[in-house]
């Protein structure tokens, strides 16, 4: 009967580490980042350009006058 289930205490282990990672949540990992390596930093903001600069228009990596095949196809018309 006195089993509960959930630890009884203001601050048990659970509350403690939601209360770090709020904290690093409120702006530490900024400072955590430049800490621990400032190439990651710059590596995750490359990232999040990339990701929000996008092209509309996928391009082919080779060009198509190389290979012959649209300059073929615009004479045979």
């Amino acid at each position: 009967d006195d089993v509960t289930a959930y630890p009884v205490g203001k601050f048990f282990q659970y509350d403690i580490w939601k209360q770090s990672t709020q904290r690093l949540r409120r702006g530490l990992p900024a400072f955590l980042r430049a800490r621990r390596g400032r190439t990651l930093a710059k590596e995750l903001e490359a990232l999040r350009e990339a990701k929000s600069h996008r092209p509309l228009i996928a391009l082919p990596t080779q060009d198509p006058a190389t290979h012959g095949g649209a300059s073929s196809k615009a004479s045979s018309d």
